[in-house]
């Protein structure tokens, strides 16, 4: 992966606005995908909808926590308060790694 993004910053080199000399270091992300129908006896579950419901269970897998009850509300909020929805059935919860520089 890291040369196909060397060769794509080399081809787009005539194009550069601030250009940078070399490709920083690369960062790890975390991506889950669940596909799953989104209902409640039947009746259509918007993502938003779900995500209200699950909210402590998201930000359990989020902050790698085990223990859901362990969490407190102000993290569980904070750990998912960041998403982003398109239409009513995707969504992306967005959250910074737990070991991340703080810098």
């Amino acid at each position: 992966m890291r040369q196909l993004a060397e060769d794509v910053r080399k081809e787009l080199r005539p194009y550069y606005v601030r250009p940078s000399e070399r490709l920083s270091e690369e960062e790890a992300y975390t991506v889950f995908c669940i596909n799953s129908p989104l209902s409640t006896n039947g009746a259509h579950l918007s993502s938003e909808q779900w995500l209200q419901e699950h909210r402590r269970e998201v930000a359990a897998l989020l902050t790698q926590e085990p223990a859901i009850d362990h969490l407190s509300d102000q993290e569980a909020s904070e750990s998912t308060g960041r998403y982003l929805s398109y239409y009513d059935h995707d969504l992306v919860v967005i959250d910074w790694d737990a070991g991340a520089d703080p810098r």
